[in-house]
């Protein structure tokens, strides 16, 4: 008796337990999304009339529709043939074909990216950069076992075509024909490169950053293992498009080099970009005119002071140059310094330094201080603009710190030099950013 009232509880709890339980809920697609999902997700198919299941989810999952299998199963239907695979598959008892989920693999487009591991160099492209623009920043590390004699060995390479077109080498780093050396490679207008003797079964650290000064103009410069080893300036070229990316090369008239890359990042965001330090009588360019209005725009960064080089007969102890425009002479003319940004290593000062003529044609020399802290970024802005007649006006900010000076007789300029910094100071130990000037009428 006692045994069949315990058989009865167990069998009515068994029915209240499933009378109670309702199985999960699928979550379903609309009909028009079927063949977007399916032809980014699963192989296509091809060929087959009726209806056809192309992998398997739970009832949990998000699915393409309700055709259930038993059990927590449900295929996934396309309404009408797509292009794509073979037909291979599994039939279930219920005649349902079964194809193998599969991504499809694309190339990335990213406008920057990194990869960090180890990377054998290949001809398989690692990425397509839809952009690349006038300023960007590429860093690596690399190290070579062995290299084939009289091929190029190349280690990375960025390009929008054939080997010898413009824009084939967006960079390119590879190992020469004949000799171990490595040449580092950038042809956006014209051809630039720097190379070097290296050592097998070492490692190396590569920059290259091109950075847009000016309207008109790039600065490209070549690091190895954190030291600037070369720099060029050049006109600036086209924005280029669909730049493929590759951890070797393409090219089937040269090799990949045998070796491994680490640690590769390529940016182009502005605030990401390194930009560019001051050299001692570095000319960035000569001006062929310099109008009555015009811009001067940069950020800057000091980190240092009385550290970097000076000139022989330095004409002070204190001031540290930036950046000067000049005809070809530090001395009180107007045309000397138009304008010019030193930094007071005595006061702790950023100086901007512009010549004035009044009315009555004396000349005055400006200057606006504004103390700085070290490691702090500071926007600068200097700009003469036309109020009315023959007078004109500076109009000169440093962060939130803004001065006016007027100024009259002024006129158009010729052959003017672009330093950063000039050859008659210290060099400034800084960071110049975003360096970009030209006619006023151009950043209107």
């Amino acid at each position: 008796m006692k045994f069949g009232v315990k058989s009865f509880i167990i069998a009515w709890l068994v029915a209240l337990v499933q009378a109670s339980y309702k199985p999960k809920e699928a979550k379903f697609l609309e009909p028009k999304e079927h063949k977007k999902v399916a032809g980014k997700e699963f192989l296509h198919l091809k060929g087959l009339s009726e209806v056809q299941c192309v992998g398997h989810c739970t009832l949990t999952d998000d699915c393409h529709s309700v055709n259930h299998h038993g059990g927590d199963q449900i295929c996934l239907v396309i309404d009408e043939p797509l292009e794509g695979v073979g037909d291979s598959h599994l039939v279930d008892a219920r005649g349902w074909r079964y194809f193998k989920k599969s991504k499809v693999n694309q190339t990335p487009r990213r406008k920057e990216f990194e990869m960090l591991d180890p990377i054998k160099p290949s001809t398989n492209m690692i990425n397509v950069v839809p952009i690349q623009g006038s300023s960007w920043e590429i860093s690596l590390e690399a190290i070579i076992y062995s290299r084939i004699d009289g091929l190029q060995n190349d280690i990375i390479t960025w390009t929008t075509g054939e080997p010898k077109d413009l824009g084939s080498r967006l960079p390119l780093i590879t190992v020469g024909k004949a000799a171990d050396k490595i040449f580092m490679m950038v042809h956006s207008s014209v051809h630039r490169n720097y190379n070097f003797q290296f050592e097998y079964h070492k490692w190396y650290k590569f920059e290259v950053r091109q950075a847009a000064v000016g309207m008109n103009k790039i600065l490209i410069t070549f690091y190895v293992d954190g030291k600037e080893r070369k720099r060029l300036v050049q006109p600036r070229g086209a924005f280029f498009t669909d730049v493929k990316c590759f951890v070797g090369g393409p090219f089937i008239e040269r090799t990949v080099v045998n070796g491994l890359i680490r640690n590769l990042k390529f940016i182009q965001s502005r605030e990401k970009l390194t930009g560019f330090a001051p050299n001692l009588g570095h000319l960035i360019e000569t001006l062929n005119v310099w109008p009555k209005e015009w811009f001067v725009h940069l950020n800057l960064t000091i980190h240092a002071t009385g550290t970097r080089e000076a000139p022989t007969n330095s004409q002070s102890n204190v001031h540290e140059n930036v950046l000067q425009f000049t005809t070809g002479a530090n001395n009180g003319f107007y045309e000397s310094r138009i304008p010019a940004i030193y930094i007071d290593s005595n006061l702790q000062d950023i100086q901007t330094h512009v010549y004035t003529r009044t009315s009555q044609r004396e000349l005055r020399e400006k200057i606006f201080e504004v103390i700085y802290q070290l490691g702090r970024s500071y926007n600068i802005s200097i700009e003469h603009r036309h109020v009315t007649g023959n007078q004109f006006q500076y109009h000169i900010k440093v962060n939130e710190n803004e001065i006016k000076y007027d100024d009259f007789q002024t006129e158009d300029m010729y052959n003017v030099k672009v330093y950063a910094s000039n050859p008659w100071h210290r060099v400034s130990n800084a960071t110049i950013h975003f360096l970009e000037y030209g006619p006023l009428s151009q950043l209107n």
